[in-house]
């Protein structure tokens, strides 16, 4: 099992190096405290934010998962990231794109050499029955019109000590190597998988992730 010895802040250059090129480091932001990345990003949207703005924060005071539970956010220890996505003529299901930001996000674990991970409709990652991470999905109105996505996602990295109301693990706990433990790498390869999956779904609805859905879905049978 690998552990992490030195702190890496995160950082919007390294995530855009880890992107491939994928997302602009312009396109990044970084704070070090916010109340709720998700919150943040829905006020830049008002605002005119652009297509693929990602907001990351160190910590979270007031994050957030479904159906308005909160969302534990220590200090440099997790990724606590969003994405506004604009919506594009064909989506269809919103809602539905919680579940390929899912598959999205179970690939790059997969290709990092994680293993026994799933996911439980509509937006759990688990791993032997214990959360790893969470997606939300809100929609968010544009300036100076139409309406987008506000993509969250919240992944435990380095966490290896807290109470929480449901069990739960991080990539600490089952990695075997250290490459997603770098919260800059686990980003940006999350990103680029990402951004060309909404671009599918936008064009072909849910129908392509179906296949990889029916390996990864915990709540199959």
């Amino acid at each position: 099992m690998s552990d992490v010895s030195v702190f890496t802040p995160l950082s919007a250059h390294e995530i855009s190096l880890a992107s491939a090129g994928r997302v602009p480091t312009d396109l990044v932001h970084v704070y070090d405290v916010l109340d709720s990345t998700n919150q943040h990003l829905l006020d830049l949207a008002r605002r005119g934010a652009a297509h693929g703005v990602v907001v990351l924060a160190e910590a979270q005071t007031g994050g957030r998962g479904r159906q308005g539970r909160g969302w534990y956010s220590p200090a440099g220890q997790n990724l606590y990231l969003s994405c506004l996505l604009h919506a594009a003529p064909g989506l269809a299901d919103p809602g539905a794109f919680a579940l390929v930001a899912g598959l999205a996000l179970a690939g790059v674990l997969s290709d990092a050499g994680v293993r026994g991970h799933g996911l439980k409709w509509p937006n759990d990652v688990l791993v032997q029955q214990q959360k790893l991470a969470g997606i939300l999905v809100e929609t968010a109105p544009l300036a100076p019109g139409g309406f987008g996505l506000v993509l969250g996602i919240g992944v435990n990295v380095s966490m290896r000590e807290a109470t929480l109301d449901q069990p739960w693990t991080s990539l600490a706990r089952i990695a075997q190597g250290d490459a997603l433990l770098d919260r800059n790498v686990l980003a940006g390869r999350l990103l680029a998988a990402l951004l060309p999956a909404y671009e599918r779904f936008c064009r072909e609805g849910l129908r392509p992730f179906l296949p990889a859905w029916s390996r990864y879905d915990v709540l199959d049978g």
